[in-house]
């Protein structure tokens, strides 16, 4: 249906619309903030079919085959956790919210460093658990 990934916004909402190589397309995504709560509301998956049908008017004629949903783990102040914990041995890599793809090289090669006993970056120390100990 379509050849490439699709973005817009919609009454100041996010959409996007991806193929898949199977033909499927999957549209997402709402932002909750629930807890641990993995409900769908019936009520999100229709605005976000409407908003994906107001960027490509033929969603209408596709087959629903399934929903979903995940978790992005987030801190209170939205800043990732990176870091050795109060934990002899336990360090986290967490609370990266929709930017864990994003950061996933930095958070990669910082977890490494920790790991192999070597200095990590001053943006990097910055993100260890309040509570860390080294």
């Amino acid at each position: 249906m379509l050849p490439r990934t699709v973005r817009g916004l919609v009454r100041g909402r996010s959409v996007y619309l991806v193929p898949r190589p199977d033909g499927s397309l999957v549209v997402g995504a709402t932002v909750e903030e629930r807890g641990p709560d993995r409900t769908v509301q019936a009520g999100a998956v229709h605005e976000l079919l409407c908003d994906a049908r107001a960027i490509v008017p033929g969603v209408d004629e596709l087959e629903l085959l399934e929903v979903s949903t995940g978790l992005r783990p987030a801190t209170a102040d939205n800043t990732p956790c990176v870091g050795w914990t109060a934990l002899d041995g336990v360090a986290v890599a967490t609370g990266h919210y929709r930017n864990g793809i994003l950061l996933a090289p930095l958070t990669a090669a910082a977890v490494a460093d920790l790991l192999g006993g070597r200095p990590v970056p001053p943006v990097v120390e910055a993100l260890a658990p309040v509570a860390a100990s080294a």
